[in-house]
Formats: structure tokens, sequence, C-alpha cells
């Protein structure tokens, strides 16, 4: 089992690596880190291509590779990676199947 990414996430995270001039071939990275008001707190962002990609998990879509640290991949198994707007917001939301709970505002979780 493994992590997924929905077509308007991919869609929209290529937009946005091109909007902060990242070359083609950087990679998204996501993972958790301590803090947040629920205990751990997502983080997403662009980087350059590993040396060693043996310390990650990777999918690939649609020319876009993501990739999440093995230490967060142990509670992101499952997840799905989506982008919702709204009229109040936008971002990347998690669907994480293991979490126990999340704040209200979606940018963090607890298992």
């Amino acid at each position: 089992m493994s992590f997924s990414i929905t077509d308007k996430a991919v869609e929209k995270a290529k937009e946005i690596r091109v909007k902060l001039n990242k070359p083609e071939d950087w990679v998204l990275c996501i993972g958790l880190q301590g803090g947040g008001c629920s205990g751990f707190m997502y983080n997403i962002d662009f980087m350059e291509p590993p040396e060693n990609e043996d310390l990650y998990r990777s999918i690939e879509k649609d020319g876009l590779h993501v990739l999440c640290d093995k230490k967060s991949f142990i509670f992101l198994i499952g997840t799905e990676i989506d982008y919702e707007e709204s009229i109040m917001t936008s971002g990347f939301v998690f669907n994480t199947p293991k979490a126990t709970a999340k704040c209200g505002c979606g940018e963090s979780v607890a298992f």
C-alpha cells in the first residue's frame, strides 16, 4: 500500500512549481513534522531530486514525482493528496485514513 495524489492536485502542484520558478525535475516532497494543535503538521514542498531516493517512498503521476520520507510514510499509508478551492480558502488537502483526530483548519493531525 502507498499514498496517492489526485489529478487536480498534480495539476496545481505543477502550476505552483512554475510560479516558484523551480526546475521541472524538482520533486514534490510530503511528510509530517511535530507541531500544530493536534500533534503533527503536514509538510509539503518542492526540492531537488535527492541523491539517495532509498530514504523515501515515491509515486509518479502525469510527470510529477512525489516523495514521502520513510518515517512519515508509516503514518501516511493510504493517504490521498487532493487540492480543494472554495470561496474561503484553497490548498492541498490530506485525506489520511490513519488519523485519529485533526484540527479544524486541517493543517495538523493526530495518530
